[in-house]
């Protein structure tokens, strides 16, 4: 074998093992990063999994998403331990909340409730649930917040996560809300439900609940004070002997202390304590 025989077939050599190290190295990589990014997908699945349930597993979750229900009786439900059922999923349905959410009282410890896509209104009645810990109403109909959420402040007293997203009573820049309107009905929900920890796409602050209770707190204050005041006058016309109805109720009139007293106490005034009138034949 001559010398040049010998130094080319060596420099094919040395190319064969730098590609077969290049391979060796590129499909490890490319194996390395698809190792990452399941993992990484899985750990970005199982934080989003703990913030909707705290239990996977399939046995201990319902879905009836997708069906175009507009109610679900009770005798439709699977046979099951319904104390083990901790997730609900409704979505894309035709539930308004007004009657058709009944059945949900047949799950005590249910954590997880999903609404999204429904036909969810304002006035939405819940049945007590203690337990429930996450409820996604994104894409309803919920106009009125102060009555949604004096619901969810009564029936779902432990509620950490919330999303009412593309909701009219949620302004943001699904539906053309400005950024003052969406911070204002944060700070409206933050300060009703005290446990509330993620409100729609974001965490809920520290400096946020601060800045709620500093808003909301104060004026539920005022408003509390205010009733009370209006209470201890009413038991006290109550407790006066009786006088006209005119003289009962005019001086009281004249102490209350603004235009909303006024119209409250008036409000209070029953048929019975008004005098009987004379029958007047045509």
């Amino acid at each position: 074998m001559s010398y040049d025989m010998f130094k080319n077939k060596f420099r094919n050599l040395i190319m064969f093992r730098n590609l077969t190290r290049y391979l060796y190295e590129s499909s490890m990589s490319h194996g390395y990063l698809e190792l990452l990014a399941i993992k990484s997908k899985q750990t970005r699945r199982a934080k989003l999994d703990s913030n909707i349930s705290e239990d996977g597993d399939e046995r201990n979750q319902l879905s009836y998403a997708f069906q175009n229900l507009n109610r679900l009786e009770v005798q439709s439900l699977p046979p099951l331990d319904k104390k083990t059922i901790y997730k609900i999923d409704l979505t894309e349905n035709n539930f308004t909340g007004l009657n058709d959410l009944k059945f949900l009282i047949e799950f005590p410890n249910l954590k997880t409730l999903i609404l999204d896509k429904n036909q969810i209104q304002s006035n939405i009645r819940l049945p007590l649930m203690a337990n429930l810990t996450t409820l996604w109403l994104n894409h309803n109909k919920i106009e009125n917040l102060s009555i949604f959420i004096q619901n969810l402040v009564e029936m779902c007293p432990n509620l950490r996560y919330l999303s009412m997203i593309n909701n009219k009573a949620a302004p943001s820049y699904f539906n053309g809300g400005s950024l003052v309107e969406h911070n204002d009905y944060r700070m409206y929900v933050i300060s009703k439900l005290n446990g509330l920890t993620m409100l729609d796409d974001k965490e809920v602050s520290a400096e946020e609940k601060s800045h709620s209770l500093s808003v909301y707190g104060k004026l539920k204050t005022r408003r509390k004070s205010s009733q009370q005041k209006k209470n201890k006058k009413y038991d006290r016309q109550k407790a006066e002997p009786n006088v006209s109805c005119a003289g009962s109720f005019e001086p009281s009139l004249q102490e209350l202390e603004s235009l909303p007293d006024v119209e409250s106490t008036t409000s209070e005034i029953e048929i019975s304590d008004l005098p009987d009138l004379p029958t007047i034949t045509p």
